[in-house]
């Protein structure tokens, strides 16, 4: 018998669809962030909190920026604030911003009112104004941010590990830079299925400034070998209205945690594994501490 040969793809209806490598960036930076402020990764600023050198981490500066009206963006000394809610580790709960102090009266968030209406950028670490306010003006907020920050390689960042660009990036440490090597392999899933498992080799590039600091977030990438985690549908995530910003870096009042998503199947792409983990560097850049982890990560259809 002579099957019916169907021209075109295979296993692709849609020019349009996000296939699983496009996405798994994306996944592992909300593995990551989930997974490290859910052990403790996170630090509260509350008014006044001081750090080395008499830096005020709870007071804002006014931030250059074109894209937006003068003297509108003003800044914290740390970005990444944290939005997921629920989070508890050894008694802490990280800060949920209800406001922020406009020389001393307090203006409550997350828009403020009257003629001093804003939107927090928790991506930033930013209050950005609807008006115009004094640069001379005293900004205060109460915030927590990540104490391991994420990067993904696809974003406009680069990977040159150096003090000029990190700091020109503003990248700051701890961090993990995620870089997809070009090392892909798949293997037939299982026999009668046209459908294939995906194995992709991923750097995750541990910069710190201290080994301790350093070796210690390596460790921990280092246990994740043999874990596996659900890979989420970012189109239907975003489609559905439950991401967690906006284009603003908002936060979206209808988001699902990272830890809830999965609780509702319809988000769940796929299964990945962490089939396995090695460091395969040590080295010091200047003043930052640096290895990688590489893991390999079998992705099932």
């Amino acid at each position: 018998m002579t099957q019916e040969y169907n021209a075109g793809f295979k296993n692709v209806s849609s020019i349009g669809d996000r296939q699983v490598l496009s996405s798994l960036e994306e996944n592992l930076k909300s593995f990551l962030d989930w997974s490290f402020i859910n052990i403790g990764g996170f630090i509260n600023v509350n008014i006044p909190t001081s750090g080395i050198g008499g830096t005020q981490y709870h007071k804002l500066k006014l931030a250059a920026d074109p894209s937006n009206t003068t003297n509108t963006v003003w800044e914290s000394e740390k970005k990444d604030w944290i939005y997921e809610s629920g989070i508890s580790y050894s008694g802490s709960t990280p800060v949920e911003i209800s406001g922020l102090y406009l020389n001393n009266n307090f203006i409550t968030g997350p828009t403020g009112y009257g003629a001093y209406t804003y939107s927090l950028d928790y991506q930033n670490g930013r209050v950005v104004f609807d008006n115009p306010v004094s640069k001379t003006s005293d900004v205060q907020i109460e915030y927590s941010y990540r104490y391991v920050q994420t990067y993904k390689s696809n974003e406009s960042r680069g990977l040159e590990i150096n003090d000029e660009a990190l700091a020109a990036n503003q990248v700051e440490l701890p961090a993990i830079l995620v870089e997809m090597t070009d090392r892909t392999d798949q293997k037939p899933f299982e026999l009668g299925n046209s459908k294939n498992t995906f194995f992709q080799d991923v750097l995750l590039h541990v910069l710190a400034s201290s080994s301790t600091q350093r070796n210690n977030i390596a460790n921990a990438l280092l246990l994740q070998k043999d874990r596996h985690f659900y890979l989420y549908d970012i189109d239907k995530v975003v489609r559905n209205g439950v991401y967690p910003f906006d284009y603003k870096g908002t936060i979206n009042n209808n988001r699902i945690n990272y830890g809830l998503l999965f609780k509702d199947a319809q988000y769940i792409d796929t299964t990945a594994f962490i089939k396995n983990a090695t460091i395969t560097e040590f080295n010091r850049i200047n003043s930052i501490y640096h290895n990688i982890v590489r893991w390999t990560i079998e992705i099932f259809p």
